[in-house]
């Protein structure tokens, strides 16, 4: 299940997310976005954990809960595609 995580601290890495996640199953995946310009964190980020029974568990326990400073949005990620891949014309 791929979780969508936002209001991170700046400081925040990917190996601070899976070190967090991993208590609630394997992390598979664990990505801050930054910003390609400045390449300071955007405050969010996108965690993929084993299973949906694992994501949903992340879910109860750190939605709204303080990590590093910074209070966190946990959510269910969407799997809506990129501006570029919506279709269209070219």
């Amino acid at each position: 299940m791929k979780l969508f995580i936002k209001g991170l601290a700046e400081r925040t890495n990917g190996e601070h997310l899976r070190i967090l996640f991993a208590q609630f199953g394997e992390v598979l995946d664990a990505k801050v976005i930054y910003d390609k310009v400045t390449r300071e964190s955007r405050g969010f980020a996108f965690v993929e954990l084993e299973d949906e029974m694992s994501g949903k568990k992340a879910i109860i326990a750190l939605d709204g809960e303080e990590f590093m400073g910074s209070e966190l949005e946990v959510v269910e990620a969407d799997d809506r595609p990129r501006k570029n891949d919506a279709g269209g014309r070219w």
